[in-house]
């Protein structure tokens, strides 16, 4: 759907670093009371289901290219809100512990400056609202990660 290289070669890059900061993570996971592995699998099945499911019932052949992109960038919104979030599923126990051993600092500084860049990209170069929307999102998300660092 897009002709230019830069955008396939790092959403190639993020796809795959993001694959592998997963497997990393459940490889190297020692708090089992903060996740549980098996749970890790279940939801990277899950959403691969949802994912196949929403790419089945619509058809792809269609010549409308305007409904083709909706479709997936409203998947990519959603996936991408999804990731940006994600860190904040622990938030509770943050504020009931006073203690942000649960988060990685480095993960919810390195995606607050990721969502900040991308939304400058997609607002003032791209301005493509299925980009600019989850990356706001996720900037405000970041921050809210960054916050719970000061404040504990």
């Amino acid at each position: 759907l897009s002709s230019d290289p830069a955008m396939i070669i790092t959403n190639a890059v993020a796809i795959s670093s993001a694959l592998l900061s997963i497997t990393v993570f459940a490889k190297n996971n020692n708090n089992n009371n903060l996740i549980n592995k098996n749970t890790i699998k279940k939801h990277c099945g899950y959403s691969g289901l949802v994912l196949l499911s929403l790419l089945s019932s619509y058809n792809l052949h269609t010549n409308d290219i305007c409904d083709i992109v909706s479709i997936l960038g409203s998947i990519g919104c959603g996936t991408a809100l999804i990731a940006y979030a994600s860190p904040l599923c622990v938030m509770r126990n943050v504020i009931k512990y006073k203690s942000t051993s649960a988060l990685s600092f480095g993960l919810s500084s390195t995606l607050t400056i990721q969502a900040a860049t991308w939304f400058c990209y997609a607002w003032f170069v791209t301005d493509d609202i299925y980009v600019w929307i989850p990356c706001l999102m996720g900037f405000g998300a970041g921050l809210v990660q960054l916050s719970l660092f000061a404040i504990y």
